[in-house]
């Protein structure tokens, strides 16, 4: 008897530790999963969330950057820019030139590229500016933009479920 009652103990520990940590990898992953958020393309390391933005401005496309927002997105942006002597180039550093896409859940919306002021060239597709600047309560936006596409009639931004996402919550303007 009390041999049976230790491995019930035992197997419920076991099941229950599964559960938790099954839970636990969900909410990390992905908390709620009709949210928005902007991934890293190479690793899918999120970027900023709805949680993140204050409110989403349609006409400008731009991202308000709540508190929480401004301190996430200047601890990914900490390693300063170096200029490569030997290339003639220069390297902003932080999320400067990597790719990126915006997902509502699981479903990818766009995907695009940051860059600085410094870095930016001309670029076919959709892509975040100053990838490498610090915000703060002045500066609190990141400006989505449509650089020279090859269909310059259909704007990806203009996007109706993400309006409708930001609109439930209140923060579309």
């Amino acid at each position: 008897m009390k041999n049976r009652l230790m491995q019930i103990v035992i197997v419920n520990t076991a099941l229950i530790s599964t559960l938790l940590s099954c839970s636990y990898m969900k909410d990390t992953h992905n908390p709620n999963p009709s949210a928005f958020g902007i991934y890293l393309s190479d690793n899918g390391n999120l970027i900023l969330s709805d949680l993140d933005i204050e409110a989403y401005l349609r006409v400008e496309h731009k991202l308000v950057l709540n508190k929480q927002g401004i301190a996430r997105w200047n601890s990914l942006i900490k390693h300063r820019g170096k200029f490569n002597n030997s290339r003639g180039s220069f390297n902003a550093g932080g999320l400067d030139k990597k790719d990126f896409c915006i997902k509502l859940g699981d479903d990818i919306m766009y995907a695009g590229k940051f860059f600085s002021r410094i870095s930016l060239r001309p670029y076919n597709g959709i892509f975040i500016l100053d990838g490498a600047m610090e915000c703060d309560s002045l500066h609190n936006w990141l400006s989505i933009e449509n650089g020279y596409t090859d269909s310059p009639s259909y704007d990806l931004r203009e996007n109706g479920r993400i309006f409708d996402f930001f609109g439930s919550q209140g923060k579309l303007k």
